[in-house]
Order: C-alpha cells, then structure tokens, then sequence
C-alpha cells in the first residue's frame, strides 16, 4: 500500500514486497510463511492480465513477487491473500489485500548511449 512506487522507470523486472499487516497497520510476523498471495498485473492498454509467482521469504516475514516492467505504460497490480476461510464459509476462497489494486504508471528509460546503435 503506502510502499508501493506509483510510478516506475522501465527495466527488466520489478519487484513489490508484501508485508503482512494487521486492521491497525501493525506488521505481522509470518516466519514460516504460511500466508498465500496471488497477484496479477493487468496492462489497461490491453487489458492483458499477467499472474506473477509471488514467493514466500520466511527470513524476512514477507513475500516478494516480480513482474516485467520493460514496457511504459499504465497497469494495475491486484493483490490477494489465499485460502482464506471466511466465519461461516465452508470453502477458502482468495480476498484481495487492502488497497488492492494498486495503480503503477511504468515511464520509459532515459536511452543509454553505451547500448545504443544510433551514431
């Protein structure tokens, strides 16, 4: 949420790391990695949804996940926390995150005169 860079100069990847937090903004120590993220990035010039592999750092009680971030444009990250079991539910279902989805804008790349062909 208030971690997350709006906007984002082009490169090869990005990376967003998510740290859980309680109602009142207090981090939550997950050190065995046992809450599940999904995220996916939609391009809203396409709207082409990505999924991207969120991964689990019990050494840092966070979880990380990258997405391609070599193409400028506006895309919205959705976040949701897994197999969450609601009071009276009988099947996990996924709940997105608070703040979610977040807005990205992806600003291209100043050009770097030691990789470009133009003389």
């Amino acid at each position: 949420g208030p971690g997350l860079e709006r906007v984002v100069v082009a490169s090869d990847s990005c990376a967003v790391e998510i740290q859980p937090c309680d109602r009142f903004g207090r981090k939550l120590l997950d050190l065995g990695g046992h809450v599940r993220y999904a995220a996916e990035i939609v391009d809203l010039r396409t709207g082409e949804a990505t999924p991207a592999k969120v991964t689990p750092s019990p050494t840092q009680a966070t979880s990380v996940f990258y997405y391609d971030g070599s193409k400028a444009g506006e895309y919205l990250i959705h976040v949701s926390q897994r197999d969450v079991l609601e009071e009276g539910a009988t099947e996990a279902t996924s709940v997105p995150i608070g703040g979610s989805p977040f807005p990205v804008r992806v600003v291209p790349a100043m050009p770097d005169p030691y990789t470009s062909r133009a003389t």
